[in-house]
């Protein structure tokens, strides 16, 4: 239901310099009388003032703004193929930082190299509007130690209040979160499965509710990534509790949203396979039990190029046999099923300077094409660190210069992320929708 605590700010700019001022025009009314409304962006009026304010970075000329009370949670959900807040659509452009899920405990570059508000500025203004922070169970058991880090926000903080502040410098730059449980252990590899001997479920469902209860309160956590790339034994079906990533996701899921009722996020569910497979959905799809959870699961396949794995299929029928390929794996959900949204939860790679050549390059402007063709263009790329081994990120080595032949082939995907932004009102938040890359899709 979208909440009844709602403004549409209608914004006219004095000019088209991002930083301008612009006059609000609050109509404060609520949607449970007329629901056609939402969608006409108007509402019934009760007051109507004017005021102020300083435009965040994004919008555009004669933008429609769409304004949340933050004393009622916002309410996202998964449905007809879309993300969407409080009922209206939202266009994704995530990225992954990590650093938390590794030995130094703490994000990637903060040795001297730069600082979060650093890179958050570059994300920020590259239009990118959320964030996913990989992080291991270790440290989330581990809640109060503290740490020494070379950045002014996160220092001499235990691991929960490092996160919790690391969330709250996100938000300042418009920034939405999703923790992802990416490994058991600090400077681990990744787990086949979602628990072992030493973390059994009971202390991976611990971990999780000190992570949720670190910033339960923060208006930009959005999402919870349950699991990072099952592999190995990891099966997707209704046989072996042990094993079924799937029924560990919803018993995952059930319990989390059973102990924050407050918090109305999104759980993301990849596939086994190292995330890439989630075929089995077909006989088995996510079914949290009630409707109004189940529609807050999304499916969220990680995909990857020859820089990664050279696969067999990068060899022969090359890059046409792609599509099909990706239609199998993921593509055929939305169109199959129409309710759960996909979101690709990692891609990425060297883009023509690793080992795969131009293969990797030819592989991302492929898929990049593909999925707007397919209106599956919401995503989070891998990623911010330039010293992920395999694919690199979208800064160079020195942390500061980005590399624009990425940001550019992130623009093509999603030129119109959505922005969702605090206001300085306080407990208001505003969404500008954004729209699909392609002109072919169309609000469902």
């Amino acid at each position: 239901m979208v909440s009844s605590h709602l403004f549409v700010v209608i914004l006219a700019l004095c000019s088209s310099v991002r930083s301008t001022t612009a006059v609000i025009s609050s109509f404060v009314g609520t949607l449970d009388n007329d629901p056609a409304a939402r969608d006409r962006h108007l509402l019934p009026t009760v007051n109507a003032s004017n005021a102020a304010a300083t435009l965040p970075r994004g919008l555009e000329n004669e933008d429609i703004a769409i304004c949340f009370d933050l004393d009622v949670p916002l309410q996202w959900t998964s449905e007809e193929g879309e993300l969407r807040v409080n009922g209206f659509p939202f266009h994704l452009k995530g990225i992954s930082y990590f650093g938390f899920e590794t030995g130094t405990m703490y994000p990637g570059g903060l040795s001297g190299k730069t600082t979060v508000r650093d890179v958050f500025t570059l994300l920020r203004a590259e239009g990118f509007n959320a964030l996913r922070i990989p992080f291991s169970a270790e440290i989330a058991l581990n809640p109060d130690r503290i740490l020494r880090v070379q950045d002014p926000d996160l220092d001499n903080l235990g691991h929960m209040a490092r996160l919790a502040k690391f969330v709250d410098v996100a938000a300042e730059f418009d920034l939405l979160v999703m923790p992802d449980m990416h490994r058991l252990y600090a400077n681990g590899g990744i787990d086949a499965l979602w628990y072992d001997n030493r973390t059994p479920y009971s202390r991976l469902l611990e971990a999780w509710t000190n992570i949720m209860g670190a910033i339960e309160d923060k208006w930009n956590f959005a999402f919870i990534d349950l699991k990072n790339e099952p592999h190995g034994q990891a099966t997707w079906g209704n046989s072996n509790r042990a094993t079924d990533w799937n029924k560990a996701a919803e018993e995952l899921s059930k319990a989390l949203f059973g102990r924050f009722p407050q918090w109305h996020g999104l759980a993301f569910v990849g596939g086994i396979e190292w995330g890439n497979a989630i075929q089995g959905m077909r006989n088995f799809p996510i079914d949290l039990g009630r409707p109004d959870w189940t529609r807050r699961v999304v499916y969220s396949p990680h995909v990857y190029g020859p820089d990664v794995y050279d696969r067999p299929y990068f060899n022969f029928g090359f890059p046409d046999n792609l599509p099909g390929i990706w239609e199998s794996s993921f593509g055929f959900v939305e169109s199959l099923y129409g309710q759960n949204a996909v979101v690709i939860g990692e891609w990425g790679g060297k883009y023509g300077r690793g080992p795969s050549g131009r293969r990797d390059k030819t592989w991302a402007d492929t898929l990049a094409k593909w999925v707007v063709n397919r209106c599956l263009e919401d995503n989070f790329y891998w990623c911010v660190n330039p010293d992920s081994s395999d694919t690199g990120g979208i800064l160079e080595d020195d942390w500061t210069t980005p590399v624009k032949p990425k940001l550019e082939l992130l623009r093509r995907v999603q030129p119109h992320p959505s922005l969702l932004y605090g206001t300085s009102q306080g407990n208001v938040a505003c969404l500008s929708e954004g729209k699909y890359a392609n002109p072919n899709c169309r609000r469902k």
